[in-house]
């Protein structure tokens, strides 16, 4: 059966396996990309590890545009245009995706290039040498962003065709030679005989590292779509202008729905941080990592949520809503046992974590706290995820807006200031997520399960009609 085919026939469980699994292991690779980097720059030393941190909700900001954003909802428009063999509107939907990622990844670059300085003082003023550290990161990171954000929408289309290998084995490609350029690049001679290759160009070596080995899964990407492999091809032939703006009015409003709710969050982790700063270094370390680790939860959640919410698009056309129910009902419950394991483990063994990157004490303390107070949080951060990547599955994305960025407003950005602006414990603040992100998955439920019901009484409706004619 071809891949896309099994999007709307056969078997859910492998219909998701064969678009999660290998996106899993890709995301493991880019998990591994963001580790990597902290634990090797965490070995230059205490201020690196700041700066890297402090850096940390910028890289994440514009990320969760391109990738999480502009990648969903050119995703999403593939799967849909591609099950219903629409290929003029495949090629237009690749075609303004790589537009509008190139553009908009160009301008935040300039952005961060020209006033990423200011944005990081917000964050820690008072440690210049800190600041100039993770300026120098961003600088050489950005400066090549543009062109991980066509590889970036090359991979997520593939994903859309039902086509997930390939992007799979390009990032593990790109995981082995990011770890062995980062020391290579950033470390200086250690006396022994190998290290004579070492650099020394420290935190400089670690974001040209990174760029390096993203450009080359771009590359890699580009190579397959220029010969027409992994359910791409080149079209020459053109749609009606109106099909075209349909096609990116499409892209353009899942896209930056889908951005919405990321961007928001580390835009107010951006805020927290400089809240928590306030009580130390120490305090700002811990936040910083137990929010890495909550993104790497999320990186690692996003594969099942994509090829959900890809299945969804697929079955939308068809009015299959019977397979759409059971592909978010079988997805959720997997998502709910491995978030809740994740959560568990933490709960009791967040040591493990944070020693990875530093042996200060009250880091691990603070974090351990973080893990304790805010577990329903980390267990139902991904469930949130899955129902918004549900929601731009069924062409309604905007709807569950209201409570997901209520949640972030209220809960973490308004209850961060409130809370640690009048000397309450950091506790109090880190229950509050908990708080927060709970009411925002019992409204989403709460409001997929009825737009689903609607679409499948309209439908009875629709066939009543025609009986009846």
């Amino acid at each position: 059966m071809k891949n896309n085919t099994l999007l709307t026939d056969g078997p859910i469980a492998k219909a998701i396996a064969s678009i999660a699994i290998p996106m899993l292991i890709m995301m493991l690779t880019a998990v591994c990309f963001s580790w990597l980097d902290a634990w090797y720059i965490a070995k230059l030393g205490e201020t690196e590890l700041t700066a890297i941190d402090i850096a940390f909700p910028l890289i994440t900001f514009s990320s969760s545009i391109i990738y999480g954003g502009l990648g969903t909802g050119v995703s999403a428009a593939i799967a849909a245009y591609s099950s219903a063999k629409k290929d003029l509107h495949t090629a237009a939907g690749l075609r303004y995706g790589m537009i509008i990622a190139l553009i908009t990844s160009a301008l935040i670059s300039l952005a961060i290039i020209f006033f990423g300085e200011a944005l990081l003082q917000r964050q820690l003023s008072g440690k210049p040498e800190v600041i100039l550290l993770a300026n120098q990161y961003c600088f050489w990171y950005y400066l090549f962003f543009p062109l991980m954000g066509i590889g970036a929408v090359l991979a997520s289309a593939m994903r859309g065709t039902g086509n997930a290998v390939r992007p799979m084995i390009y990032s593990l490609i790109a995981m082995f030679v990011n770890a062995v350029l980062t020391p290579l690049l950033s470390y200086e001679s250690s006396g022994h005989w190998y290290s004579e290759l070492f650099l020394d160009m420290g935190i400089k070596g670690a974001a040209l590292s990174t760029v390096a080995s993203y450009s080359l899964m771009t590359l890699l990407l580009a190579f397959d779509f220029i010969h027409e492999r992994q359910g791409l091809k080149k079209n020459t032939q053109t749609l009606p202008v109106t099909e075209q703006q349909k096609v990116l009015k499409r892209i353009l409003y899942t896209s930056s729905i889908a951005a919405l709710v990321p961007a928001c969050t580390n835009f107010t982790i951006g805020i927290s941080q400089a809240l928590l700063a306030s009580r130390g270094p120490e305090i700002l370390d811990a936040y910083s990592l137990s929010k890495r680790f909550e993104q790497f939860l999320i990186m690692l959640a996003i594969p099942l949520c994509a090829a959900n919410m890809i299945i969804i698009s697929a079955n939308l056309g068809k009015k299959n809503y019977s397979r759409i129910k059971q592909s978010f009902i079988f997805s959720s419950k997997i998502m709910l046992g491995l978030s809740s394991l994740a959560a568990l483990f933490m709960f009791f063994q967040s040591s493990a974590w944070f020693s990875s990157f530093s042996q200060n004490e009250l880091i691990h303390s603070e974090g351990h706290k973080y893990f304790q107070f805010a577990a329903l949080h980390i267990i139902l951060l991904p469930l949130c995820i899955m129902l918004n990547f549900a929601f731009q599955g069924l062409s309604q994305a905007a709807k569950p807006l209201p409570y997901t960025l209520g949640s972030v407003f209220l809960f973490q950005a308004l209850g961060c200031y409130l809370l640690i602006s009048n000397n309450k414990s950091t506790e109090s603040f880190y229950l509050s997520l908990s708080l927060g992100t709970s009411l925002a998955f019992i409204f989403c439920l709460r409001k997929f399960f009825h737009s689903l019901q609607y679409l499948e009484t309209k439908k009875a409706e629709t066939l009543t009609s025609l009986d009846q004619n």
